[in-house]
């Protein structure tokens, strides 16, 4: 976070939201902390969405006030402005009650010092005491992590594949319709198909049913695949480059979801999100600490963090589940939903695997991380909007 030689002075005690979009618009290097006493929790959460970021201090934990003493809230402020001086000060007014807002207002506007308030929902920041004009963060995905003091880099490159994004999108769409005989030729695929460059590659004993021969047949037209062949009781089929073969590995899915949220709409048919990256890395100077966001989008200035699994091996490992928290944790943490959506389906009670489902979703829950199962892909639009609108685990 870029240092500005600046105070905030934050109200807490309601929803807090607009409390950290406050700071992310103003970037201070210093936040003092004014408490409602009846809900001193509310501090915490602010400060946990900056968990380890750097240049950026937090204060005041136990500056508590009665939620209707407007005048405590006052005489706090103006303690606050003898130790750093009015040219230093701001106050966001948004994440405290009304009575707790009045006090801070009223000091503010006899000092001449901003008082700001955030309106979320019309991306506005109103300063309500002076002249100086406050933009809201018009925060994309590059701007978000870099709040956060963290920048990612795209790990899949669109245009080297051998045919167009519009054309790898529907390839994708094409095997979230046929389901399970499409994720078992993909499967077959990603077995079958390491190497390096164009490569011949053979499926010994495998000639598939006429779902998969369809499901084969639609990834060589559209140009991914070439020579694909069906005898003596096997498979040949070649592939043309690396990035085809990532595509087809998992890459598929996350293009899918990409696209699907890129085509949200809010209720006055605007784009719902302010912007919609996939196939990230965050560098690390380790390889070992290296992570990766497979789809982010930003809604309101907050972040719906997805991690994309395709494959079927240990798909029910909750190591999934703590490598999305942690990289959650370092991107503003409660601040952002996180979802994890694989494209294999959810095994029927009594069948196999079925138990170390429910105990994913059970850890799952725990950890508040919403799971999209492979039959729901097809609504995945409509769950992302939900989760931006009204999500199914609180954010801060």
């Amino acid at each position: 976070m870029t240092k500005r030689n600046r105070v905030m002075i934050t109200l807490t005690g309601g929803r807090s939201t607009p409390a950290v979009l406050g700071i992310l618009a103003m970037q201070p290097e210093q936040v003092e902390l004014v408490n409602s006493a009846d809900q001193p929790e509310k501090a915490q959460e602010v400060c946990s969405a900056f968990a380890g970021v750097s240049g950026l201090s937090f204060g005041g934990f136990e500056q508590c006030v009665d939620a209707y003493d407007s005048r405590a809230v006052y005489l706090l402020c103006q303690k606050l402005c003898e130790k750093y001086g009015t040219d230093r000060l701001v106050i966001n007014l948004s994440s405290g009650t009304k009575i707790m807002g009045l006090g801070a207002y009223q000091f503010a506007l006899e000092m001449e010092i901003p008082a700001i308030y955030v309106v979320t929902n019309q991306h506005r920041i109103l300063n309500l005491t002076t002249s100086e004009k406050i933009v809201f963060p018009a925060l994309n995905v590059e701007s978000y992590l870099a709040c956060y003091g963290r920048s990612a880099q795209s790990k899949f490159d669109v245009a080297r594949l051998s045919i167009p994004l519009a054309s790898a999108f529907e390839l994708a769409a094409l095997f979230v319709d046929v389901g399970k005989p499409a994720l078992n030729v993909l499967g077959k695929i990603r077995k079958q198909g390491q190497g390096k460059g164009r490569r011949t590659c053979t499926i010994p004993k495998y000639v598939p049913n006429l779902d998969e021969r369809h499901v084969w047949q639609e990834i060589q037209l559209a140009g991914l695949l070439g020579d694909v062949r069906f005898e003596s009781g096997k498979t040949r089929f070649t592939i043309f480059s690396d990035h085809d073969f990532e595509f087809l590995k998992g890459s598929w899915m996350e293009i899918f979801v990409w696209e699907q949220a890129r085509q949200l709409r809010s209720e006055s048919d605007a784009a719902l999100l302010s912007d919609v990256k996939f196939n990230l890395e965050i560098p690390s100077d380790t390889l070992d600490a290296r992570k990766e966001i497979d789809v982010a989008m930003i809604f309101e200035g907050q972040m719906i963090h997805c991690s994309c699994k395709a494959g079927s091996n240990r798909i029910w490992s909750t190591s999934y589940l703590d490598e999305l928290r942690s990289v959650s944790s370092l991107i503003g943490g409660r601040f952002c939903s996180r979802v994890f959506i694989t494209a294999q389906y959810a095994p029927e009670e009594g069948t196999s695997g079925y138990k170390d489902y429910r105990h994913f979703c059970d850890q799952a829950s725990d950890r508040q991380i919403v799971v999209v199962t492979g039959e729901k892909m097809h609504d995945i639009g409509a769950i992302l909007q939900k989760e931006a609108v009204k999500p199914s685990y609180w954010r801060v």
